[in-house]
């Protein structure tokens, strides 16, 4: 029944618990700038009444759960918006460095070096047995040849650069799913008795959202606590182990890149978001493209000058050859023929072979302004500046949706933050309430002791 000593243990109760509100509100406010934490709510519930005859009595308070503010819809939006981010992030970078392998519009770009070749051949028109104006056709066209190596070369650095990045970005995202695992592991342990483990919940979520930077992942929370975390379709964390995933490299010679696999298996993991998706799209999508491009300008230029020049007759009086090597089609196998590097008596300006006659030397300087890309539709400038728009476009399309998504991502973030945020003000108010809710508890103890020490002292019970 009830009497003064279970008067005591109420005001126990209610002292235990609320310290535990205080002790709630005080581990929110220590945490206020901790990436990663959701605030916690000591939720209060009334215990069982205790049983009289004349009624059922109040028994106090008790701590019915310590909950986690989190949104489940909201995380999941913020993983998605965080691996498209990233995805566009790592494409912007990349179009960024491409840009500045083209350098276009510059004083000292290919076009204007493309520009000074033919100029070359048209001065070599105006006087075509000059030793000066055919030395002058000679380097201009090694600066030609060199600014397609450069550029072919740049954009291989650029692509093997990138591959580089998918394998440490595989070392990455295994590594957080051994410790997305070993949490797993952790809360299911803590968890057993029906309790919430909301710290070692807030350090896996941080971890799931990190990787969401480099992969798109998609969340299955279990009722044992564990998560199931997946990318596309296969299971990269199960329970409490991970499935890793591996580097195989493919290709061969110098045209071999990285591709991502299952430990253990050969077939490529689709990834759809992340940086890692930004990589394998500008590595295996976007420079290749561009690099197909110039290799059809340096094919472009190497067979309609090689086809008149094979018309031409130099000073020696010979006709027949190649300008540019025949074989050297691509933009890193671009080369003067030998024949004009060791002597510059055989370039082909002439088309009878008689003095004065510069009718190839012309032709070629023609050229220039001649449709000879696209199908007959584009001039060699033309194609170029087509080249160079596509990279612009590819460039301000990656920027604006870089833009975009970081905006979406930051509204997601702010309406997270609203619910699962800690905001000191609301926090000080709680600790206040559950302060004088503390000084009450104590204050029923306090009174229950003195009529405690009435009954024994006061009337005599104790003699």
């Amino acid at each position: 029944m009830a009497g003064l000593f279970q008067g005591l243990e109420l005001g126990k109760r209610a002292l235990i618990s609320h310290q535990y509100e205080l002790t709630t509100a005080g581990h929110n406010m220590a945490n206020v700038n901790t990436p990663g934490y959701s605030r916690q709510r000591a939720v209060l519930a009334a215990t069982d009444p205790m049983i009289s005859t004349v009624g059922r009595f109040g028994s106090g308070v008790r701590i019915a759960s310590v909950n986690q503010a989190r949104d489940m819809f909201l995380t999941a939006q913020y993983r998605q918006g965080n691996d498209q981010l990233n995805r566009w992030g790592a494409r912007q970078k990349a179009m960024n460095e491409v840009e500045n392998i083209f350098q276009e519009p510059s004083s000292s770009g290919f076009s204007k070096t493309l520009d000074s070749f033919f100029s070359a051949w048209q001065t070599l028109s105006q006087n075509p047995e000059s030793s000066a104006g055919r030395a002058a056709v000679r380097e201009q066209a090694s600066l030609v040849v060199n600014a397609f190596h450069q550029m072919s070369n740049s954009l291989s650095d650029l692509q093997k650069s990138l591959d580089d990045q998918v394998g440490g970005m595989v070392t990455k995202i295994n590594g957080l799913a051994a410790n997305i695992a070993e949490i797993n592991r952790q809360v299911a342990r803590a968890e057993l008795g029906g309790e919430k483990a909301n710290d070692l919940r807030d350090r896996r979520d941080q971890a799931i959202d990190e990787l969401s930077q480099y992969a798109d992942v998609h969340v299955i929370e279990m009722n044992n606590g564990v998560a199931r975390v997946f990318i596309g379709s296969m299971e990269l964390v199960e329970q409490n182990s991970s499935n890793r995933l591996a580097t195989m490299i493919t290709g061969n010679g110098d045209q071999t890149q990285t591709t991502v696999v299952w430990q253990g298996g050969t077939s490529p993991v689709t990834v759809a978001g992340g940086e890692l998706a930004g990589l394998i799209e500008s590595r295996d999508q976007l420079l290749p493209q561009y690099r197909a491009q110039l290799d059809e300008l340096a094919a472009g230029i190497v067979q309609e000058v090689n086809t008149l020049h094979r018309t031409g007759y130099g000073i020696d009086g010979a006709t027949g050859r190649d300008f540019f090597t025949a074989t050297g089609i691509t933009a890193d196998t671009i080369s003067v023929s030998a024949d004009v590097t060791n002597d510059l008596n055989k370039i082909g300006a002439s088309l009878s072979g008689g003095p004065g006659d510069n009718a190839v030397a012309l032709s070629i300087a023609n050229l220039q302004k001649t449709l000879t890309m696209d199908s007959a539709s584009s001039t060699f400038n033309d194609f170029y500046g087509k080249i160079v728009g596509a990279v612009g476009v590819r460039s301000s399309e990656a920027n604006d949706a870089k833009t975009n998504a970081d905006l979406v991502l930051q509204q997601i973030e702010f309406s997270r933050q609203s619910i699962q945020g800690v905001s000191l003000d609301e926090e000080m108010a709680n600790l206040i309430a559950a302060q004088h809710a503390y000084d009450a508890a104590a204050r029923i103890i306090s009174t229950m002791d003195s009529a405690i020490n009435t009954v024994i002292n006061d009337m005599g019970v104790g003699r």
